[in-house]
C-alpha cells in the first residue's frame, strides 16, 4: 500500500551480496554508518530503501523510514568480482530500488547513496526549498577510511564519488543513451549493458550526469556547500582508492587542503570516528 506521505527525498542503496564482499562483517558496519548519517538529517521528510542479496541484520538502524529490497543474485561466469557482473549488479538493483521507490516512496528528488559514503544533515532541507531539475555534489570531502585525524576536501566531488547526483522525481526516469555520454565505452560497461541504455537515475557514470542531463534538454545545478563525504580505503570498495600521494606537488596540495575531523563535521555527516 502506498504512504501519501509528503517526502523530500528517496534514497535508493544499492548493497553488494555477502559473495562479493571481501569482509561481510565490515560491509554491513559501512552500511550502518551510511544509513544513519543519512538519517541524521535536519530534515526529516526522506526515504531511504536499500536493495541487496543478504539482509544486513545487526547492522539496520530501527526508522520506520528504512526499508530493505531483497535481489536476486546474478550469476557470474566464474569470477564473482569481475567488473562487468559488479556493474550489472548494481544497475539492477538500482532499477530494482526506483521500481520500488515510484510504486511506495515517491518524493520531490531520488537520490542514490553508495553504501560506504556519508551525507550532509542540511541536503534534504536545502532540496525542501528548491525545485531544479537536478543537482550534483561538486564540493565535498574525501575521509581514509579508518583515519581518525584528518578529512580532505575536494572539487568536482562527482567527477568521484557515486554518492553525488540528485534527481527531481519526473525526469530521473529519463532515458540515457550511455554510448553518447561516455565514448569510449570500456568492454566490462558493453558487456553489463548490452542495449547501453539506462536513465538519469541508473546510469552508472555519476561524472556525467550533467552530460546526461544536457540529452534531455535539461541542467544540473551544484549544491552550494559540502554536501557529502566518500570514503576511500575501504577493502570492499570496487575502486579502492586512497588519499596517499606519490610526488612533491600532490603531498603538499593535500596537505593544504587538509582539516581536522572537528565535532562540527562529525555531527554534520555522523562520523563516529
Amino acid at each position: 500500500m502506498c504512504s501519501q506521505e509528503y517526502r523530500i527525498v528517496s534514497f535508493i542503496i544499492p548493497f553488494a551480496s555477502r559473495a562479493y564482499a571481501k569482509n561481510w562483517d565490515l560491509a554491513c558496519l559501512h552500511l550502518n554508518q551510511t544509513l544513519k548519517s543519512i538519517l541524521n538529517s535536519e530534515d526529516s521528510r526522506l526515504a531511504i530503501v536499500v536493495v541487496g542479496n543478504d539482509h544486513p541484520r545487526n547492522s539496520f538502524p530501527s526508522d520506520p523510514r528504512l526499508h530493505f529490497i531483497s535481489a536476486p543474485c546474478l550469476e557470474s561466469s566464474g569470477n564473482l568480482r569481475d567488473t562487468a557482473t559488479m556493474v550489472k549488479d548494481q544497475i539492477t538493483k538500482m532499477e530494482i530500488g526506483w521500481e520500488y521507490v515510484q510504486k511506495h516512496f515517491p518524493a520531490k528528488y531520488v537520490m542514490r547513496m553508495d553504501a560506504d559514503d556519508f551525507l550532509s544533515r542540511m541536503v534534504v532541507g536545502f532540496l525542501a526549498s528548491e525545485n531544479k531539475p537536478g543537482y550534483r555534489v561538486s564540493d565535498g570531502w574525501i575521509w581514509n577510511s579508518g583515519d581518525r585525524w584528518f578529512i580532505e576536501k575536494t572539487e568536482r566531488f562527482d567527477l568521484l564519488c557515486g554518492s553525488s547526483n540528485v534527481f527531481r522525481f519526473d525526469v530521473a526516469g529519463n532515458p540515457v543513451d550511455i554510448q553518447k555520454i561516455c565514448d569510449p565505452l570500456p568492454a566490462h560497461v558493453k558487456v553489463a549493458i548490452p542495449d547501453l541504455m539506462s536513465t538519469l537515475l541508473t546510469n552508472r557514470f555519476h561524472a556525467f550526469a550533467g552530460k546526461a542531463m544536457e540529452l534531455n534538454g535539461l541542467k544540473i545545478e551544484k549544491i552550494p556547500f559540502q554536501a557529502a563525504v566518500y570514503r576511500v580505503g575501504n577493502l570492499n570498495s570496487e575502486m579502492q582508492r586512497t588519499v596517499k600521494s606519490h610526488s612533491l606537488r600532490f603531498f603538499f596540495g593535500r596537505v593544504r587542503r587538509l582539516r581536522f575531523l572537528t565535532p562540527s563535521i562529525k555531527n554534520e555527516f555522523s562520523i563516529s570516528a
